[in-house]
């Protein structure tokens, strides 16, 4: 019995993985894209559709790009003593870029 739970969280978990749209990347496959951010400052969190993916250098095109399935994200750029940057980007295959730079409060 503990054998059966233990896998079925497996499977779970593993399922979870393979189902995430948003993944670093240097090449778009299928139905995503890529979009490469460019922002100042360098280290803000970037969120798409409210989760955390990770610092906007992170994703400048050198050499991972935010890879993100094909439709409309909510992009949300944040620094400690600086307004936050809102958006909405209909990512289709391809590259995309996005340049921001945050105004301090």
């Amino acid at each position: 019995m503990r054998n059966i739970l233990l896998f079925s969280l497996l499977a779970i978990a593993l399922f979870s993985v393979s189902c995430n749209t948003i993944r670093s990347s240097e090449t778009g496959v299928g139905n995503q894209g890529l979009l490469a951010i460019f922002c100042e400052p360098d280290d803000a969190n970037v969120y798409v559709d409210d989760v955390l993916q990770g610092k906007a250098k992170q994703f400048d095109g050198r050499p991972a790009y935010l890879e993100l399935t094909s439709g409309s994200h909510k992009i949300r750029l944040e620094a400690p003593g600086y307004q936050p940057y809102r958006t909405e980007l209909y990512i289709s295959e391809g590259k995309e870029e996005l340049k921001v730079t945050l105004r301090k409060k």
